[in-house]
């Protein structure tokens, strides 16, 4: 009797745990589309409304302002570092500081900040395909670890990397 009890038990707990996962609904990354008649006209707009896992779609222009990006995100430009400069609004600020890990960055001109890029103890970041120039300091890693950067050029900046603990 009491085996068979559990036995009932256990087979309403299945199916109650399946009808649980089946009600859940699905997350997925969605889009966000930045300038060129895209939702938002700044990077940093759609990087405030963006989810974690998000993709941030940067049209050709130059956007003039820093941006913080403290969520996993990617922000890509759609035409590549010569069509699509980030130049700082503060040039005693950073034009991007990461504060989240696992942030993409793709595809920039990158100038006039006291920072290009600072990574600032995050991991899993990656900085690709960028023109950083005209900034003090081109990227800046501080106790940053397990990031990447790869094939940018960072000719023109006061220190090309400058790596801090």
């Amino acid at each position: 009797m009491k085996a068979k009890k559990f036995v009932q038990l256990v087979l309403v707990s299945i199916v109650l745990a399946a009808c649980v996962s089946t009600s859940i609904p699905r997350v997925s990354a969605s889009e966000l589309k930045v300038g060129g008649g895209g939702q938002y006209s700044t990077i940093s707009a759609a990087v405030k409304a963006a989810n974690p896992g998000d993709t941030i779609l940067v049209s050709p222009g130059t956007y003039v302002e820093n941006v913080v990006a403290n969520k996993p995100l990617k922000i890509v430009s759609t035409n590549g570092a010569q069509a699509t400069v980030a130049k700082a609004s503060d040039a005693s600020k950073d034009v991007f500081l990461l504060g989240s890990t696992d942030i993409t960055i793709q595809g920039f001109t990158i100038t006039g900040g006291n920072m290009g890029v600072a990574f600032g103890q995050i991991s899993n970041c990656i900085l690709t395909k960028c023109v950083v120039n005209g900034n003090v300091f081109g990227v800046y890693l501080a106790g940053a670890t397990s990031n990447l950067v790869s094939n940018n050029n960072l000719n023109g900046n006061g220190f090309g990397i400058y790596m801090d603990g």
